[in-house]
C-alpha cells in the first residue's frame, strides 16, 4: 500500500495544507479536477511520483521545489528514492517473494498490505516496511543477498528509520552486517531478541492439566486486558504503547473474539493469549502469565485452547517466541508446535 508521500514528494502527514484541510491529499482522493498539475502529470504518465519521471526535475517543478523548506525536503526525498531504485508500494510480486519465508515473515506479509509509515520494495531482493512506531521495522532480503545489497538495506534503514528511534526484525546474516556496519561508524547495535517461528499442524493436548478454565474476553474484561498488555510489553521490552492504545487494542480484540484469559480455580485471571488471522495462517500472541502464577501450566493450557480454536477455524496456527525462553519453548513443543525458522530483532540497548 502506498504511503502518505504525495506525487510532488511532500509528506502529507506533515504538510500544513493537508493539516489545515486546504488540500485533501492526492493519496486519499480521486482528484477529479485540475487543481494540482503534478497529480495530473504523474497519472497521465502512469508513474508513482515526480521522481520517477524521465525529466525530473522538470521546469514546472523546479520552482515548486524552491518555494519553501518543506518543498526542498520533498525534492531531496524524491531524489533519494530515485537513486535507491525502490518503489513505495507492494504488489503480488512481493507477496510471492515471502512465500519461502512464510513463517518468519508472516507479520510482514500482513502489515505491508495495510497503512504503512514507510514502505520500500524493489519487488525482487529487498522489502523494508514500518507500520508505525513503536513497532519494529521489518526488513526482508533474499537468502543469498550480496554485501552490496546488504549495504543498500542498511543505508535505506538508517535513512528512513534510524536506529536511534527504531528496532529492526531481520535475518541473522543481515543482522550481523548491520552490527558490523554500525560499528564502523562508531555506533553500537546489538541483537535484542532471538526469535523462533513455529507452526502447529496438529495440536497435542497438554499432559499437565492446569486448574481453572479458558475464558473468551468480553467488554467487562477490558481493564484486565490492558493490565496484561502492559505487563507483557514491559517484560519483553518491545512495542511499548500507551494505556489508551492498549485499551483500543483490547476493545478491538474483544469485538473480533480473538482475546482470551485463563481463570484459575480461585477466580483469578492468571494468563493471557490472543490470535490474529492472516490469509491461511493465524498468529498466536500476547502469551503472558503473571509472575506469581508461573510454573503451573496456565499458559500452556491456554495456548493449546486457542490453538485448537484457530485450527478448527481453518487456519494454520503460528507462533513467534523468544528463543532464549527455553522452558516456554519446550511447553509449546509439547503441545505440537514445530520450529520452522529463526530471525532476530536488532537495535540499540534501552
Amino acid at each position: 500500500m502506498k504511503d502518505m508521500i504525495a506525487y510532488c514528494g511532500v509528506d502529507c502527514s506533515a504538510c500544513p495544507d493537508y493539516l489545515n484541510k486546504t488540500c485533501p491529499s492526492c493519496r486519499l482522493t480521486e482528484w477529479k479536477d485540475d487543481i494540482c498539475p503534478p497529480v495530473n502529470c504523474c497519472r497521465e504518465k502512469n508513474i508513482d511520483d515526480c521522481g520517477q519521471c524521465d525529466v525530473f526535475p522538470c521546469e514546472m517543478m523546479k520552482g515548486f521545489f524552491e518555494e519553501s523548506q518543506s518543498h526542498q525536503e520533498a525534492y531531496q526525498r524524491l531524489r533519494k528514492r530515485r537513486e535507491s531504485g525502490m518503489d513505495h508500494f507492494v504488489d503480488e510480486r512481493d507477496h510471492k517473494l515471502l512465500e519461502n519465508d512464510r513463517y518468519t515473515f508472516s507479520v510482514l506479509n500482513r502489515i505491508m498490505g495495510g497503512e504503512c509509515q514507510v514502505l520500500l520494495s524493489d519487488h525482487e531482493r529487498l522489502i523494508l516496511c514500518l507500520s508505525m512506531p513503536p513497532f519494529p521495522v521489518w526488513i526482508w532480503t533474499a537468502d543469498d543477498a550480496t554485501d552490496e545489497e546488504k549495504e543498500k538495506a542498511y543505508s535505506l534503514a538508517v535513512s528512513y528509520c534510524p536506529f536511534e528511534e527504531h528496532t529492526y526484525n531481520l535475518k541473522y546474516d543481515l543482522a550481523e552486517y548491520f552490527i558490523q556496519r554500525a560499528a564502523k561508524e562508531g555506533k553500537t547495535l546489538s541483537i535484542r531478541t532471538n526469535m523462533f517461528a513455529y507452526d502447529c499442524p496438529d495440536p497435542v493436548e497438554p499432559e499437565d492439566k492446569a486448574n481453572g478454565h479458558a475464558h473468551r474476553c468480553t467488554m467487562e474484561d477490558v481493564d484486565t486486558l490492558v493490565e496484561f498488555m502492559d505487563l507483557f510489553h514491559n517484560e519483553i521490552d518491545l512495542d511499548k504503547q500507551s494505556l489508551d492504545s492498549y485499551r483500543r487494542a483490547a476493545e478491538e480484540g474483544i469485538r473480533n473474539g480473538s482475546l482470551f484469559l485463563w481463570k484459575n480455580e480461585e477466580g483469578k485471571y492468571v494468563a493471557s493469549c490472543n490470535y490474529r488471522p492472516d490469509e491461511d495462517m493465524a498468529s498466536i500472541g500476547l502469551v503472558y502469565t503473571r509472575q506469581e502464577d508461573r510454573r503451573k501450566h496456565y499458559a500452556e493450557n491456554l495456548v493449546y485452547y486457542v490453538t485448537k480454536i484457530v485450527k478448527e477455524a481453518g487456519y494454520l496456527p503460528i507462533l513467534y517466541t523468544d528463543a532464549d525462553y527455553v522452558a516456554s519453548n519446550a511447553c509449546y513443543e509439547k503441545i505440537g508446535y514445530i520450529l520452522r525458522g529463526k530471525l532476530c530483532t536488532v537495535g540499540k540497548r534501552s
